[in-house]
């Protein structure tokens, strides 16, 4: 297993974010449990808006193909993904 650092920059469309953010956390909880996520956050004054993931992963596909099933990804709510 490899370690992965995932950087979401979010939308800019914050009334969504919020109303997205309790989906967003759960997965994060689920991941968390299932020890796949070792972290999570925003990124402080970061513009636009940005988060940090680490992820536990056999190699990259399947790292992204984890963070595909975040809510704010499926939902359209990152702009970009690093």
């Amino acid at each position: 297993m490899s370690y992965f650092a995932v950087i979401y920059r979010y939308c800019d469309d914050a009334a969504k974010l919020e109303q997205n953010r309790p989906a967003h956390r759960a997965w994060l909880g689920q991941m968390f449990d299932q020890g796949r996520l070792k972290l999570a956050g925003p990124l402080t004054g970061a513009a636009p808006r940005a988060g940090l993931l680490l992820v536990e992963a056999t190699d990259l596909a399947e790292a992204e193909a984890m963070v595909d099933q975040d809510p704010v990804c499926r939902d359209g709510l990152v702009a970009s993904r690093d």
